[in-house]
């Protein structure tokens, strides 16, 4: 005789390891199409690239365990009350999630909100041209909003 034994784990989280962020421009980036994405390469000024259509409601949490600051960019949208396309930074080692309620029909820009990330990563918002590229110093790093 035998016996099925049912062990129940919770829901399943659509996610993502393994991820690399080497875009640097919102086209270019990589797309956050999961519920929670983790980075393990990101190259210097590597952007995530928030999705411009998604359902009321859509959280996404993002984990950067790369070897640099990866900038998160909602393209045509807002990320808290930052002007729209301007990316904010998480730096290494940290987690962030955004949630957005707007609905679909909605048009740009809707507003991504932050949750607080788990270690105080979020270091501030970029600055980028009229087509959302990230504009940098002489030496790459991204120039912040003052």
């Amino acid at each position: 005789m035998s016996r099925l034994i049912v062990v129940d784990y919770g829901d399943n989280v659509p996610g993502e390891a393994g991820a690399a962020a080497l875009g640097t421009t919102y086209a270019t980036g990589y797309l956050l199409h999961k519920k929670v994405t983790v980075f393990q390469t990101v190259t210097p000024g590597g952007i995530a690239s928030l999705p411009s259509s998604y359902a009321s409601g859509t959280s996404l949490t993002s984990m950067n365990r790369g070897l640099n600051v990866l900038l998160i960019s909602p393209g045509p949208n807002q990320i808290e009350n930052n002007p729209p396309g301007t990316p904010v930074a998480l730096s290494i080692g940290n987690n962030v999630n955004l949630i957005s309620f707007d609905p679909p029909a909605q048009p740009p820009p809707r507003t991504w909100w932050l949750s607080s990330p788990t270690t105080g990563g979020l270091i501030g918002s970029y600055l980028t041209d009229d087509l959302g590229n990230l504009i940098t110093d002489d030496q790459g790093n991204p120039i912040p909003l003052t």
